[in-house]
């Protein structure tokens, strides 16, 4: 994974890992039997949605793990969510701009034509 330098990181410098054993119930998302894994990120280090980019690069879950699905949750999923809401907000005030320049342009050909202007 990538720092601040551009310099490459190795996994086990950012994570522990510990092997445990298994789950003794099955937990179920949406209907289908699901595994969570969760962690805390040191914001120093890296972000959130970094992590999340870094961990859907690394897996090709449909070549390597068919019907298999991976899904990220927690900040990083707020973070897009909130990013695609800018983007549908900044398209209606765009769009309401532009209704207001008609209303007070009277005319939607006027708002783009080039005025002339007589130099005496």
């Amino acid at each position: 994974m990538p720092n601040k330098n551009g310099n490459l990181t190795s996994l086990s410098q950012l994570a522990r890992f510990q092997t445990t054993p298994g789950p003794v119930n099955f937990h179920h998302y949406k209907g289908d039997r699901a595994i969570t894994i969760s962690g805390d990120v040191d914001k120093t280090i890296t972000t959130p949605l970094k992590v999340s980019n870094a961990v859907q690069q690394h897996f090709d879950i449909d070549k390597d793990y068919p019907g298999m699905a991976l899904v990220i949750g927690g900040e990083a999923e707020e973070s897009e969510k909130s990013f695609n809401e800018l983007l549908v907000i900044l398209g209606i005030a765009a769009v309401g701009v532009y209704f207001l320049l008609v209303l007070i342009g009277n005319d939607i050909g006027r708002l783009f034509q080039r005025q002339k202007v007589k130099v005496a």
